[in-house]
């Protein structure tokens, strides 16, 4: 063999041997930052989420502040407030299942 075809064979083993190298460097890193982009768009959604919950609860703060009907609806429904001599009837759940219930018939109305 001549020298120029040893030097081209060598050439060519250290241009595969570069390759490889290149290789089992850059495969391992381009999985870690394909991991890395999935974790990222997984926070961007649930940030999304986050604002949403937070544009909503600025929203009912403001509601709160600034509007008697929603400060009422609050109080009467989360803290079972009434209006004074205001009768609340109150149902059990098996009363509202049975399908018979005409009216407030053997409850007994509570007075606050």
């Amino acid at each position: 063999m001549t020298l120029n075809k040893i030097l081209t064979w060598l050439l060519l083993l250290g241009c595969a041997i570069l390759f490889a190298v290149g290789l089992a460097i850059l495969v391992p890193k381009h999985d870690k930052m394909k991991k890395m982009q999935d974790a990222i768009s997984s926070l961007d959604g649930k940030l999304a989420l986050e604002k949403a919950e937070l544009q909503r609860m600025k929203e009912e703060y403001r509601d709160l502040h600034s509007d008697p009907d929603t400060v009422e609806k609050i109080a009467r429904e989360k803290y079972n407030l009434c209006r004074n001599g205001e009768i609340v009837y109150r149902y059990s759940p098996e009363d509202l299942k049975g399908g018979g219930l005409v009216g407030p018939v053997g409850i007994e109305p509570t007075t606050r």
